[in-house]
């Protein structure tokens, strides 16, 4: 409840909203319809110099039971495409841990640990995907672990 559980919206700033008035048309759409839409060639990405396994991870709330509070990124230590990879957590506050110089290629490995299905999204880079698949995650011992590795199929 807004002024109980969290203070209220400050009406100056934070508190102002939008409003979206749909009425009729007044002159002709020209925009081209969808169905008549064509997107650009997709150039090739040069080949990859470095690739970089990173974890996408959740801390827990101390408040509510079952309830995650924040996504981070974390390091995953090895390869996990080859067998279990560690990973650690990383806070914002932390230095840096990936930055690629630019006009370089890189792969990165985004091994999700989370129950979500999009916890990130990156910002001012061309970027393609080039491959999903299952992993798996082991809570305990805080690794993961591509699908398609035997010791992966037999967990």
């Amino acid at each position: 409840m807004p002024g109980v559980d969290f203070p209220a919206a400050d009406l100056n700033t934070t508190g102002q909203i939008m409003q979206f008035r749909v009425v009729p048309a007044t002159v002709v759409d020209a925009s081209t319809p969808p169905q008549f839409l064509v997107l650009p060639p997709i150039t090739p990405m040069p080949a990859a110099t470095v690739t970089r396994p990173l974890a996408l991870l959740e801390e827990m709330s101390m408040y509510f039971a079952d309830a995650p509070a924040e996504t981070l990124l974390g390091t995953v230590a090895g390869n996990p495409n080859v067998s279990p990879g560690v990973w650690m957590k990383r806070m914002w506050s932390e230095a840096v841990t990936e930055n690629p110089a630019v006009g370089v290629t890189e792969i990165w490995e985004f091994y999700n640990a989370t129950a979500d299905a999009h916890p990130m999204h990156v910002h001012e880079v061309v970027f393609e995907v080039v491959n999903r698949q299952a992993i798996f995650v082991d809570e305990a011992t805080q690794s993961v672990q591509g699908r398609h590795h035997p010791a992966a199929n037999a967990a």
